[in-house]
């Protein structure tokens, strides 16, 4: 008897699911030599992680940095760190009707070679969150145009 009612239950849950919609696969639509190397690792459910990192020539670290720190600021997110130093930033942005949820974004900076630096942005969102990923390509997009 206890085996009959596992299997139904089981049998519910599975023709349960039956109604909820599939999500279609996001179309990204940015530009891709603005926001090269663009990730997206995750799911909606788990958390996703969209990353993204481009080559500067003829730019210095400390000036990408300031240009960097600026336009983070500029567009509203919350400064959490900035180490010139070590070209990090850390700073977050609050989430509509997140209900005091917020959104990392990271920066890196480094010098890889006589006036050549590498940039990664990073944008981590926790389970539950829900952004577009083009939407994501294209902020990083005038993120990079800020050097």
């Amino acid at each position: 008897m206890l085996r009959k009612s596992g299997l139904f239950v089981v049998f519910t849950l599975l023709t349960g699911c039956a109604g909820v919609p599939i999500q279609k696969a996001e179309t990204l639509d940015y530009d891709k030599t603005c926001t090269p190397n663009f990730v997206v690792t995750g799911a909606p459910a788990t958390g996703k992680t969209l990353k993204s990192h481009r080559y500067f020539k003829g730019k210095t670290k400390q000036a990408a940095f300031d240009n960097l720190l600026s336009s983070i600021a500029s567009k509203g997110y919350q400064i959490i760190n900035a180490n010139k130093e070590l070209g990090i930033i850390s700073a977050s942005q609050a989430v509509i009707n997140g209900r005091g949820a917020t959104v990392p974004l990271n920066v890196m900076v480094k010098s890889t070679g006589p006036s050549v630096i590498r940039v990664d942005l990073t944008f981590s969102l926790t389970g539950g969150l829900v952004a577009s990923s083009n939407d994501a390509a294209i902020e990083f997009c005038k993120i990079y145009q800020s050097i």
